[in-house]
């Protein structure tokens, strides 16, 4: 397989990667996330705008996964918002480097940057095996979002 790895989007490529980020992906229950709609339609005017960002895995024409991220409130916190990887790209290191090079892409973006941050449900044991193997650790369990869908852990991880 040859993949390209981006973080430059073009407006007429937005649908696609909006729509691949919403599909079914690795290790998530969407029903765990019931405003998955409304957060997508957001999801592709923020990506137009600025306000989030993406880095896009493309196998071939096709997106084979993507990470959304956005600059926190505090500027040097990067909110890491969905990993979505296609499952028939599983055990490819897809998500792995994805997620390092939002990483690296948000430091050069955010110069104050510090910390990055991503949230996933508590029962999620496989995303939790994910980020702890990239270097996150558990620092807060909360209800987020409020939906009714259950706990949601905090995981951080500081970069230099």
């Amino acid at each position: 397989m040859l993949y390209r790895f981006t973080d430059e989007i073009p407006a007429s490529q937005l649908d696609r990667v909006v729509a691949a980020t919403l599909q079914r992906r690795l290790w998530i229950n969407d029903a765990d996330y019931p405003d998955l709609p409304s957060w997508g339609e957001r999801l592709h005017r923020e990506l137009a705008d600025g306000f989030k960002h993406a880095m896009v895995a493309y196998n071939r024409r096709s997106v084979a996964g993507s990470v959304i991220f956005k600059q926190g409130d505090d500027p040097r916190v990067l909110n890491v918002r969905r990993i979505a990887i296609r499952p028939i790209e599983e055990g490819r290191g897809i998500a792995s480097f994805l997620l390092r090079s939002a990483e690296v892409e948000a430091k050069r973006r955010f110069a104050d940057l510090q910390t990055v941050r991503v949230d996933a449900k508590v029962s999620n044991r496989a995303i939790r095996g994910f980020l702890n193997h990239s270097g996150y650790t558990i620092t807060s369990i909360e209800d987020l979002y409020g939906l009714g869908a259950g706990m949601d852990a905090i995981y951080t991880k500081t970069i230099s």
